[in-house]
């Protein structure tokens, strides 16, 4: 029985060790605010940004932030539509094969719906400062609550951006937090693993 056991453990020892680290390129739950460093603003149509509100504000629609205590926001309170479309766009990523595997975007997100009314988010990507956007997904249909969403990227490149487009639809605004860009898990099939002396062992 222990021999057996024994057997077990270097097989978990090994397919552990077999195991690579992950790359983080983006972690960010917007605790120091929108940080230049990660983020740009682009205004497609009007010139309304993403802002940063925290728990102390007294949150609602929801009432909670994902992690921490600060979440990202893109809301009209003017009470009239104003239809303006903001892209919270990421910095220049390295996300070539021989850099990262298989990149994968994970965020939480929420937009409540005022009346029938609700905001469209949409995750978009491109693989030059200069490319055209190209939409990778979108969520129109209307969520009061935490949603969590992955994404493995597409056509990934050394010259990679996302963003997360707003557009206003005068619902109770997007919300947006927990934002991670990382290489999937990877974990390889242990090899040339050898327990010697098995023996058949006695179970008492």
């Amino acid at each position: 029985m222990k021999k057996h056991l024994l057997m077990l453990f270097a097989v978990m020892v090994a397919a552990t060790m077999s195991l690579r680290a992950q790359t983080i390129v983006i972690d960010d739950g917007f605790e120091n605010g929108i940080q230049d460093s990660i983020w740009t603003q682009e205004f497609v149509y009007g010139n309304h940004p993403w802002g940063v509100e925290s728990v102390e504000d007294g949150l609602a629609f929801p009432a909670t932030v994902w992690q921490g205590s600060k979440r990202a926001y893109l809301r009209n309170t003017s009470g009239e539509t104003e239809g303006y479309v903001t892209r919270l766009v990421s910095k220049v990523m390295d996300l070539s094969p021989e850099v990262i595997y298989q990149p994968e975007l994970i965020f939480w997100y929420a937009n409540p719906k005022w009346t029938a009314d609700r905001d469209t988010l949409r995750v978009l990507y491109r693989t030059d400062v200069n490319a055209k956007w190209k939409k990778l997904a979108e969520f129109s249909t209307a969520s009061a609550s935490w949603q969590k969403v992955q994404l493995e990227l597409p056509e990934v490149n050394a010259t990679y951006q996302i963003a997360f487009e707003g557009t206003d639809n005068l619902g109770r605004g997007i919300v947006l937090d927990s934002v991670k860009l990382r290489s999937a898990p990877q974990c390889t099939t242990p090899h040339d693993i050898t327990i010697n002396n098995q023996g058949a062992g006695k179970v008492n």
